[in-house]
């Protein structure tokens, strides 16, 4: 890998300055260099997309080699990826965790998306727990004047720089780029299978944070032991403060309740599998409060029970929020009627059309 950085950091400017078709530094940086870092790095090609670029028909003031998760993106135009960019001057190379600039162009026009790319990548350098061992959160000079290069400036999340003339050995090298992966993949773990668009919206409306606050709770539930609940009016929970908005407390022992007594099947549909928890040793499913817990101060007794906390697969979840009002009414009309005399039990009285009314104001 050393020798293929250093190639490019050398020969790059005067091999720019000749035809760009079938010049023998595209062909490197396309094949050569591509192949040096998926072997060096025993990259897996069927998880991971490596390619190189010198630019399309015209030479690219930043040439580049990306790495990306197939599952976020295959493309340095969208989406979150692991990136080499070489500085315009060949003064140096980063390694650079780095998201597709052209994705917010396209959307939000430059000046706008400007600004929401640099928001997303503040975001993520809020949320990232990984060890970042010596990587950097600063902003990173490509020594650009091209609008695509201020772009990969802007979409930098971390990263390390390497100098021309001081390119360290394989060793370190490889390393580096295996601890970035890490990184890229707690990012992967956070997006819990929605599309890298979902999640810039999410981080842009400032709702990113109660997804991850999701996330970890369905993750507590997994390694929870289930609590037993009487069939009965249960006491109201209380309210508590998180990251600064006021919510009414989950039990994680009482949605592991829930979930136990469903099988660990999904509630809507039992043949949706997904995959083997690697906690529980089961299908893998998620909570749901059919009766949304931020109406609990409409209601006497608790929702936070398990005759009211559904088992439903990840995607029936996610379609429970953000489906089409047809699907999603499809969804909450089976598990109501299903559910309707169970929450009787528990001292909760609500009709259909309260309950559908409930997402209704959700989405408005």
């Amino acid at each position: 890998m050393k020798e293929v950085f250093t190639t490019i950091l050398r020969n790059y400017i005067s091999e720019a300055k000749s035809n760009f078709g079938g010049n023998k530094i595209g062909e490197f940086v396309r094949s050569f260099a591509v192949e040096e870092v998926k072997e060096k790095a025993s990259i897996d090609s069927s998880q991971y997309c490596i390619k190189g670029s010198v630019g399309q028909g015209n030479w690219a003031e930043i040439p580049w080699i990306l790495i990306s998760d197939k599952g976020i993106t295959t493309t340095a135009t969208k989406g979150y990826y692991i990136v080499y960019l070489f500085r315009a001057d060949m003064s140096g190379v980063y390694l650079s965790l780095n998201q597709g600039w052209t994705y917010y162009k396209e959307k939000y026009r430059t000046t706008d998306g400007r600004h929401k790319i640099e928001l997303v990548s503040d975001k993520w350098k809020e949320i990232l727990n990984s060890p970042l061992n010596d990587f950097s959160f600063e902003p990173i000079d490509l020594h650009c004047t091209k609008s695509l290069g201020k772009g990969y400036e802007l979409g930098h999340i971390c990263g390390k720089f390497y100098e021309t003339g001081k390119i360290p050995n394989n060793t370190v090298l490889v390393n580096d780029l295996r601890n970035l992966i890490g990184v890229y993949r707690e990012i992967k773990g956070y997006m819990g299978g929605k599309e890298f668009s979902e999640i810039n919206d999410l981080i842009i409306a400032n709702k990113f944070i109660l997804s991850l606050s999701e996330f970890s709770y369905q993750a507590n539930i997994d390694r929870s032991k289930p609590s037993v609940t009487p069939e009965k009016p249960q006491k109201r929970p209380k309210r508590k403060l998180t990251n600064g908005i006021e919510e009414w407390e989950r039990n994680e022992r009482i949605s592991k309740e829930a979930i136990h007594k469903a099988g660990y099947v999904c509630e809507y549909n039992p043949e949706h599998r997904t995959f083997v928890s690697n906690v529980t040793g089961k299908n893998f499913v998620e909570a749901h409060h059919l009766i949304p817990l931020a109406k609990q101060g409409e209601f006497q007794y608790s929702l936070d029970v398990p005759g009211n906390i559904i088992s439903l697969c990840p995607n029936c979840h996610r379609a429970i929020h953000l489906a089409t009002p047809e699907q999603n009414q499809k969804i909450i009309k089976k598990l109501y009627h299903s559910r309707k005399d169970k929450l009787v039990s528990y001292g909760i009285d609500i009709k259909l059309r309260q309950l559908l009314k409930c997402y209704n104001d959700k989405r408005s």
